[in-house]
């Protein structure tokens, strides 16, 4: 199959459009988008260690992400709060009306990136090499190989498969971590919508019971 040129993953990813950024929303909503993602780990041989659900939330420079309780398994509700521009990361828990404020690291927001949904950390070089057009899902995509890399170290790697023509989330993502563990994920029920804005904000009357 003839390979496009000019296709790209660029910042297509993390970056909404001018057109989506501008358009109106009503009163008390922001521009988002939403995904339902799910993330499988393999071992080195094939074997599936772990799988999970979560739902991602975007909004200019804030995501909430919210992780899928597997059944039978009891703990509190949580979802976490990542606010790129300011770097913090918030663990709110709505049951008890409680968060924790706390840094959010630059490795936690280049796993973000790595994983499809976060922006590019400004200290992170990225490269994109378009590998090959396919179907995937039914739908026309794009195979890209993209090479992130911090200063001098020493590159990591990422499949990442896009639509055509791309948007800000990814539809598929697959790389390697430590130990030869191999992440997959898949991005599902993906769309663009006026979202409230309390959703990607600290909620009113909650306490911060960190400890810094």
């Amino acid at each position: 199959m003839r390979r496009r040129r000019g296709w790209s993953l660029g910042l297509g990813l993390v970056v909404l459009s001018a057109a989506t950024a501008s358009a109106e929303a009503p009163e008390g909503t922001v521009p988002a988008v939403f995904a339902e993602v799910e993330q499988v780990v393999l071992s080195p041989e094939g074997r599936r260690v772990s799988a999970a659900t979560f739902t991602v939330l975007l909004a200019d420079t804030r995501a909430r992400v919210e992780h899928e309780v597997e059944p039978g398994r009891s703990g509190y509700a949580e979802y976490q709060l990542y606010d790129f521009g300011r770097m913090r990361l918030y663990r709110v828990f709505p049951d008890d009306r409680i968060y924790f404020d706390g840094a959010l690291s630059a490795a936690l927001a280049a796993k973000a990136f790595a994983d499809g949904w976060g922006p590019q950390p400004p200290d992170l070089t990225v490269r994109t090499i378009p590998l090959k057009e396919d179907v995937l899902s039914g739908s026309p995509a794009l195979l890209t190989l993209v090479e992130r890399r911090r200063n001098r170290a020493v590159p990591d790697y990422t499949l990442v498969w896009t639509a055509a023509p791309p948007g800000r989330l990814p539809l598929r993502v697959v790389y390697t971590q430590g130990g030869g563990h191999t992440v997959v994920l898949a991005y599902r029920r993906v769309e663009s919508r006026a979202s409230d804005a309390s959703a990607v904000a600290l909620p009113d009357g909650f306490v911060n019971l960190s400890p810094f």
